[in-house]
């Protein structure tokens, strides 16, 4: 039989414990696109541009073009859409004639990570810098983009 003292103690762990896997379950937020908003402007860096214009209607459009020696070698055009209580990234690549689709993972703040099949892709708005990154089995990219 368990003295108070050691019953208190150890009601406070399973509390805490308790506690603890209620905010995993919880998501970090939203992940609707008006909790995306601070993607919104023109962002330019190391050959890389990327705009995003505000949401509207449950949507937010982009656009992403990359250039190399005064020639545009990758253009991509982005789909952010509200889907119940979270949203779908559509990515479609023109040049490869290809669609993705990613869902959101994590989002905390200025910050939202998408994820398919192995793939993740990061947004960090840091005041007027947008950090992205690509992690997938293959490799991957980090861009850090200025806003113009």
């Amino acid at each position: 039989m368990m003295e108070g003292r050691q019953l208190t103690v150890y009601s406070r762990q399973v509390w805490g414990a308790f506690l603890g896997l209620m905010l995993l379950a919880l998501p970090a937020s939203a992940q609707t696109v008006s909790s995306l908003d601070f993607l919104t402007g023109n962002w330019e860096g190391q050959g890389f541009e990327e705009s995003w214009g505000p949401g509207k209607a449950g949507t937010m459009l982009g656009t992403s073009r990359a250039t190399e020696s005064g020639k545009t070698v990758h253009t991509e055009f982005m789909l952010l859409k509200d889907e119940g209580d979270s949203c779908t990234l559509t990515l479609y690549l023109p040049e490869k004639g290809k669609t993705i689709v990613m869902k959101p993972a994590l989002q905390h703040n200025s910050e939202v990570q998408f994820v398919r099949e192995g793939e993740r892709l990061t947004y960090k708005r840091e005041g007027d810098v947008l950090r992205i990154k690509l992690e997938k089995p293959t490799g991957g990219f980090e861009l850090t983009l200025q806003r113009r």
